[in-house]
C-alpha cells in the first residue's frame, strides 16, 4: 500500500471522526455555559490557528493573498463559515443533534436555488429527484423527531444556507 495514499486515507477518516462527534462537544460546551456563539468562536479560532502552523510549516508562500481576494475570503470566512456554524451550534443546542443535522444538509439545495437565481442555471427533472433522494437519505440516517422548535428550523435552515454560501464562496476563492 502507498504510505502518502494510506496517510491520506487515516486523515479523512480522522476529519470524519472530528466532524460526526463535533454535536458532542457542542453539547457538552453548551452544558458548561458557553454560548453557541463562543462556541462557534472557540471551534474557528482553534481551527485558524492550526491550519496557520500546518501553512507555515508547509507552505509560508500560502500567507501572501492578493488585495482583491479580500472581500472574496471575507465572505468566505464571515458569511459562510461564521454564519453557517453559529446556525448549526445553535440548531444543535435547541433541538435533537439528528434535526440540526438534517437541516445542515439542506445545502444542495440552497445551492441549487441560488444557482437558479444568480447564475441562471437550468433546472431538470434528475437535480430534483438528486435533491429529493439526498435529503431523504439525510432523514433515514439521522431519523428526525424529538424537540423541533421553530427558531430551531429557522437557524437549522440558516446552517444550510451558510453551508451552501461556502461551496458557493469556495468554488469563486
Amino acid at each position: 500500500m502507498e504510505k502518502k495514499g494510506f496517510l491520506g486515507d487515516i486523515l479523512i477518516i480522522i476529519a470524519g471522526l472530528f466532524w460526526g462527534s463535533m454535536g458532542i462537544f457542542v453539547r457538552h460546551l453548551n452544558d458548561l455555559g458557553f454560548s453557541s456563539i463562543q462556541v462557534a468562536c472557540l471551534r474557528l479560532t482553534t481551527a485558524g490557528i492550526l491550519f496557520a502552523l500546518i501553512l507555515l510549516i508547509k507552505e509560508r508562500k500560502g500567507f501572501k493573498i492578493k488585495a482583491r481576494d479580500i472581500p472574496l475570503f471575507l465572505a468566505l470566512g464571515i458569511v459562510s463559515i461564521l454564519f453557517f456554524t453559529c446556525c448549526y451550534f445553535t440548531a444543535i443546542r435547541l433541538m435533537t443533534m439528528s434535526t440540526a443535522a438534517i437541516l445542515l444538509y439542506t445545502s444542495p439545495i440552497w445551492v441549487m436555488i441560488l444557482a437558479i437565481i444568480f447564475l441562471k442555471e437550468k433546472i431538470t427533472v434528475q437535480k430534483i429527484i438528486a435533491l429529493i433522494l439526498a435529503f431523504a437519505g439525510c432523514v433515514l440516517v439521522s431519523g428526525f423527531g424529538g424537540k423541533i422548535t421553530i427558531a430551531g428550523i429557522l437557524v437549522g435552515l440558516g446552517s444550510g444556507l451558510g453551508y451552501g454560501l461556502y461551496s458557493i464562496f469556495g468554488t469563486f476563492a
